[in-house]
């Protein structure tokens, strides 16, 4: 149902939703979905439609670099998944949202999804590579590889529960460099510290960032001293050295 629908309500459908998406019939079902509502002029749910067609447009690049891109396409079936089930923060809807409207041309995606059938893959994904730019996706595949990251890493739940406490793709960025870290222990992790989770994460960054700073501190200052002792040093003997002359040429001259 989950492969049928695109409604994950639990983990067989979860991975029947993210294996339609891999196979690109997730992402046609929910851009046709989204677009015949958007034609019709009813509510549509402008998160989902652009994701779909973002993925239609990178899928073919993913299957191109043998799934060099796979993680990319991953997380993004992930964050449609968060966004279906409530699991994805507003804060980083938001953000998503905002990066949507740069990347899809959403007048030219209304022409040309009009017409697609869900039985017309090719049509689908044509459209969508018409209406997204794809050169503007940078950001929106870095968001999607790291979700994808914490999934490899750590599992379906915590790149969910993940998605649900980030706010900004830089939280999302913590939350995978500490499911490369911790693994399977990453959602427990979650669970218990919540957004303290990446707040640490976030000090521990700050914390190594201050110690190197006092360190190159710390040897500046002992570097500035050690140029300052020798240099009073040499003083001290030049000028001991010009005394001792004087009092030479002193004697001297008495005898």
């Amino acid at each position: 149902m989950g492969l049928v629908t695109g409604e994950p309500n639990d983990m067989a459908g979860l991975a029947g939703t993210t294996l339609g998406d891999l196979f690109v019939f997730g992402d046609i079902r929910d851009a046709v979905r989204e677009g015949g509502r958007f034609v019709m002029g009813e509510k549509v749910d402008t998160l989902i439609f652009g994701l779909s067609c973002v993925g239609l447009a990178i899928t073919a690049g993913t299957y191109a670099t043998l799934g060099a891109g796979a993680p990319g396409r991953l997380g993004l079936s992930i964050a449609k998944v968060a966004r279906k089930t409530g699991r994805l923060s507003a804060e980083l809807a938001g953000h998503i949202s905002n990066t949507l409207r740069r990347i899809v041309d959403w007048g030219q995606l209304k022409k040309e999804i009009a017409g697609v059938s869900i039985s017309e893959p090719a049509l689908a994904i044509c459209a969508a590579r018409e209406a997204v730019k794809v050169e503007r996706a940078g950001g929106l595949v870095h968001l999607t590889r790291d979700v994808g990251t914490v999934q490899a890493k750590a599992g379906t739940q915590a790149a969910l529960d993940g998605l649900r406490i980030a706010e900004s793709p830089r939280e999302v960025a913590q939350v995978a460099k500490l499911a490369s870290k911790e693994g399977s222990r990453t959602r427990a992790i979650l669970k218990v510290a919540g957004r303290g989770a990446i707040a640490l994460t976030f000090a521990a960054f700050d914390l190594t960032v201050w110690i190197l700073g006092a360190l190159l501190t710390l040897f500046a200052f002992v570097s500035s001293l050690k140029s300052a002792t020798e240099r009073a040093t040499l003083r001290v003997l030049h000028y001991r050295k010009r005394r001792r002359l004087e009092r030479y040429a002193a004697l001297t001259a008495r005898v």
